[in-house]
């Protein structure tokens, strides 16, 4: 069955002056993405698989697109009878659960060249909303997510735009693990986080609801500071909302002089550094959990209320 579905894989390449990136047309997923450098060398900046077929049974959702609700989701807490929860039928759901996205296949919708290529993947989600009323009614509807990659200079812009015909929980993300050096850990790694705020979480990782102040916390990294032995898979609330031009976060190596910037117009930053491999996460993204507590804004889409985000990560070599 995986040998079958490898077979379908596709991987396309974009590639500028500055940045050359393969995507897959399974999960959506940045398989590589390398900085160029002087000497015709290259770094790569992003953990992958060597081959496509481990991309079937990956547990790690490296690289891929994030939803139809990306985190964790508590599914028997629906606020509303009028919204469903899209994805598998157990407590709690991660990254989509059954239907997760990451586990799709998407078609390719268009893809362009020259001094800034881009890539635009589709994928169109059948779902079941159940009204609750005098009597059981079920309305099926259509959630269509377009995920565009595009390559502008030393950027890598990340922009999704999607529709669905019938309310929706929605929350999308990309789950792209940075490494900037070649050492085995993330430890030495400069961390800077635009956020006073954390969302507190139980052994779970589901959030509590209550938000934590950063100050003479471990997990405040403003100004920047070494991640050293902290270990992170942490919600993030940021400082800014909808403004793309200030800096949500950053990191870098001082071994290979690499800066990785992140501008969001999304609310949280979740930030996490597997301890299995190396890597760091930066999943931009509304709030986690969001129908299960009343402070959290809850992303809803329908026929009037279309989803949009836009994610960029820009990449640059210091001076020595």
């Amino acid at each position: 069955m995986s040998v079958h579905k490898a077979a379908l894989i596709e991987v396309f390449t974009l590639e500028n002056e500055f940045l050359k990136m393969e995507v897959l047309n399974y999960g959506a997923i940045i398989k590589s993405l390398k900085l160029k450098l002087e000497h015709e060398e290259s770094q790569e900046l992003v953990a992958g698989h060597p081959e496509v077929l481990l991309y079937l049974e990956d547990p790690w959702f490296l690289g891929a697109c994030l939803g139809p609700f990306a985190g964790r989701i508590k599914r028997k807490n629906s606020p509303s009878n009028t919204v469903d929860f899209p994805g598998n039928t157990e407590n709690i759901e991660l990254h989509g659960g059954k239907q997760a996205y990451s586990k799709q296949f998407w078609q390719l919708e268009k893809i362009g060249s020259g001094a800034a290529p881009f890539i635009c993947l589709s994928y169109c989600q059948q779902v079941q909303q159940e009204r609750v009323s005098n009597h059981k009614a079920l309305k099926s509807g259509t959630i269509k997510t377009l995920l565009t990659y595009s390559l502008i200079n030393n950027e890598l812009k990340i922009s999704y735009n999607s529709t669905s015909t019938v309310p929706q929980v929605f929350n999308l993300s990309n789950h792209s693990y940075f490494i900037l050096d070649q050492a085995q850990d993330v430890s030495d790694y400069l961390l800077e986080i635009n956020a006073f705020h954390r969302i507190q979480t139980d052994h779970q990782l589901l959030p509590t609801g209550k938000l934590l102040s950063l100050k003479n916390d471990a997990y405040h990294f403003s100004p920047p500071k070494k991640i050293n032995q902290i270990e992170l898979d942490t919600p993030f609330v940021l400082n800014h909302t909808s403004k793309l031009g200030q800096r949500a976060a950053s990191v870098y190596s001082e071994k290979s002089k690499l800066r990785m910037d992140v501008y969001t117009d999304q609310d949280i930053l979740v930030c996490f550094t597997p301890q299995e491999f190396t890597g760091i996460c930066f999943e931009t993204q509304g709030y986690p959990d969001a129908p299960s507590h009343e402070n959290f804004k809850t992303i809803v889409i329908d026929k009037d209320r279309p989803y949009q985000q836009e994610t960029r990560y820009k990449f640059e070599k210091t001076a020595e």
